[in-house]
C-alpha cells in the first residue's frame, strides 16, 4: 500500500515538472524550462514507477523532445542533436512511427539551422516517407506540415522555385482539412508570396499577400500586426515595380497600424518610415524623402546602438538624395557615417565599405577634387579585389571610375589601361551588343580623342553607336512584347541614344 502510493506521487512530481516546463517554455524562459525537464528525467529514472517499460520509454522519449525543443531556441544545437538521438532510440525500441517521424522533423530542423542542408533533406524525406505510409495518402495535417518545412529548406537554400512547389502542396492540404480562415492558411499564403517575391515573380505574389491579408482582415479586423505587415510586403512589391503612389498607400496603411499598436517609438515603426521615403526617394521629392529618413533615424538612435547596419544604411540613403541634390558636403558628412559604423561591424575587407568608399569618390569627383576621388576608388578596388564572391560587375564598374577620373588628371595612358580592363570584364560578363559595353567604348573614344588619335577614337565611337542602333532596332521590333510587358507591369530597358559626355557608374548598397 505505501509503495503503490510512493509510486502514485512520483508519477504526479513527473507530471507536474512537465507541466512547469512547457509554462516555462511558452514564456521563453528556457532555462527554467531545461531544468524542469532535466528534474522530471532524474526522476523518472532513478524511481520504480509501477507503469511497464513501454510506458517509461514512451514518457523518456516525449522528454528528451521536449528538451530537444529548449536546446534548439537556446541554439545550442549539439545538446539538441543529442536529446533527441536519446528519444529517437527510445521512440525505436517501442516502433512508435508517428513519433519517429516527428522526432526526425526535429532533426532536419536543428541540421537545416546547422546549414547541414543535405542531412537536413534526408531527415525531412524520411519523416514524410513515414508520414505518408501511415495515412496512406497526402490528405493529413502531418504530411502538410512535412511539405512546409522541405519548402521552407529549399528557401533557405534559395531553391525558391521548389519551395513554391512544397507550399502550393502543403496549402492544398490545408485548405481541404481547415478551410480559408486559418492562421496556418495566412501563414502559407505568407510563405508563396515569399518564394514569388524573391523569383521577381510579382504579380504571383502580390495575389498571395492580398488572400492573406484579406483573410486576416475577415478574422481580426483592420487593426492587427499581421495587416500592417501584409501591406507592408504588399508596398515593397509596388514599389519593386515602380508603382511608387501605391506603395506609398501600402506603407501609410501599414504605418497608421503600427503606430496605433506599437507606439511611435518602435523599431517597426522606422523601417515603414524609411522605406516611405525610399519611395518619395524615386518620386524625385527629396525633401519629404529626407524628413522620412530622418525620423526614421530619431527612432533608431532612441532604440539602438549608434554602430548598427540599418542606421548605416539610412545614413547611405540620406547621403545619396543630398549627393542628387548636389549638397555635396552633407552627402559626404552622412556617408562618412555610414562608413564609421560599417568598418566597426565588418572591418575594412568588406563589399559594403568598399561600396561606400567608391561613394564618397563619386562625391569628390562631383567636387573636381580627382586626387582624391581617384584614392577612394584605389581603396574600394583594393578591398573588393579580396573579398570573395561574385563581384566581377562592380570591378569593372570601379576600373571605368578609375579610368574616367586619370582622363581628367590627363593621365592618358593610364586612363586607357583602366578603361579596357572594364571593358574585358563587361564583354566577358555580357557579350558584345550591350549598353554598358557601348557606354565604355565611347568612354574610350574620348580617352583616345584626347590623345589625339583620331582615327582610333572615331573606331571606337562607331562601335558605340553600331551597338545603339542594334538596341534601338530590337526595341522597335519588339514593340509589341514592350506594351505587352508595360500593361504587365513589367519594363524593358534599352539605350535609345549615348550622351557625348562621360558616363560614370555609381554604386549604392540599397535600390
Amino acid at each position: 500500500m505505501g509503495n503503490s502510493l510512493h509510486q502514485s506521487t512520483d508519477v504526479q512530481e513527473v507530471e507536474k515538472l512537465c507541466h512547469k516546463g512547457k509554462e516555462y517554455f511558452a514564456n521563453k524562459q528556457y532555462k527554467q524550462a531545461r531544468r524542469s525537464y532535466r528534474q522530471a528525467l532524474a526522476k523518472l529514472q532513478s524511481t520504480t514507477i509501477s507503469k511497464t517499460d513501454d510506458d517509461i520509454n514512451q514518457a523518456l522519449a516525449t522528454i528528451y523532445l521536449y528538451l530537444t525543443d529548449v536546446y534548439i531556441k537556446e541554439c545550442k544545437y549539439d545538446k539538441a542533436n543529442q536529446a533527441c538521438h536519446n528519444s529517437f532510440n527510445l521512440a525505436q525500441k517501442r516502433n512508435d512511427l508517428p513519433f519517429v517521424a516527428m522526432i526526425l522533423d526535429r532533426q532536419g530542423d536543428i541540421k537545416r539551422l546547422q546549414s547541414d542542408y543535405k542531412l537536413a533533406m534526408q531527415n525531412l524525406n524520411h519523416a514524410l516517407d513515414i508520414k505518408l505510409r501511415i495515412n496512406q495518402g497526402e490528405e493529413n495535417l502531418n504530411v502538410a506540415q512535412s511539405y512546409t518545412m522541405i519548402g521552407c529548406l529549399y528557401y533557405q537554400q534559395s531553391a525558391y522555385q521548389n519551395g513554391v512547389d512544397m507550399y502550393q502542396k502543403a496549402l492544398g492540404i490545408k485548405l481541404n482539412i481547415l478551410g480559408q480562415n486559418h492562421n496556418e492558411i495566412i501563414e502559407l499564403y505568407n510563405q508563396l508570396g515569399n518564394g514569388n517575391y524573391q523569383q521577381c515573380q510579382y504579380e504571383d505574389a502580390l495575389n498571395a499577400y492580398l488572400k492573406a491579408l484579406n483573410i486576416r482582415i475577415n478574422m481580426d479586423g483592420e487593426k492587427h500586426c499581421d495587416v500592417a505587415n501584409c501591406y507592408m510586403k504588399i508596398g515593397l512589391i509596388y514599389d519593386k515595380q515602380s508603382n511608387y503612389d501605391r506603395a506609398i498607400d501600402m506603407y501609410e496603411n501599414a504605418l497608421t497600424i503600427r503606430l496605433q499598436m506599437l507606439g511611435k517609438n518602435h523599431l517597426d515603426v522606422a523601417k515603414l518610415y524609411h522605406q516611405i521615403g525610399i519611395a518619395y526617394r524615386y518620386q524625385g521629392h527629396y525633401e519629404i524623402a529626407l524628413s522620412m529618413h530622418q525620423k526614421a533615424v530619431d527612432i533608431r538612435l532612441k532604440l539602438q546602438q549608434d554602430y548598427h547596419p540599418d542606421l548605416a544604411q539610412l545614413y547611405q540613403d540620406m547621403a545619396d538624395i543630398h549627393s542628387l541634390q548636389f549638397a555635396y558636403k552633407a552627402a559626404l558628412s552622412l556617408f562618412a557615417l555610414a562608413l564609421k559604423i560599417h568598418l566597426k561591424l565588418y572591418g575594412e575587407n568588406d563589399i559594403k565599405v568598399s561600396c561606400l568608399y567608391c561613394s564618397i569618390g563619386d562625391i569628390y569627383r562631383h567636387q573636381c577634387s580627382f586626387d582624391k576621388a581617384y584614392a577612394k576608388y584605389q581603396h574600394a578596388l583594393k578591398i573588393v579585389l579580396k573579398v570573395k564572391g561574385n563581384n566581377r560587375d562592380y570591378v569593372a564598374q570601379l576600373y571605368n571610375n578609375l579610368g574616367l577620373t586619370l582622363r581628367y588628371q590627363s593621365l592618358l595612358d593610364e586612363a586607357l589601361n583602366m578603361s579596357n580592363k572594364a571593358l574585358d570584364i563587361y564583354l566577358d560578363l555580357y557579350q558584345e551588343n550591350h549598353s554598358i559595353v557601348a557606354l565604355v567604348y565611347q568612354n574610350i573614344s574620348n580617352i583616345y580623342q584626347k590623345q589625339g588619335k583620331s582615327e582610333k577614337a572615331a573606331m571606337m565611337k562607331q562601335k558605340s553607336l553600331h551597338i545603339t542602333q542594334i538596341l534601338q532596332q530590337d526595341s522597335l521590333t519588339s514593340g509589341d512584347q514592350i506594351a505587352n510587358q508595360q500593361s504587365s507591369g513589367k519594363t524593358s530597358v534599352f539605350v535609345l541614344s549615348l550622351p557625348i559626355f562621360d558616363i560614370y557608374f555609381h554604386v549604392t548598397l540599397g535600390k
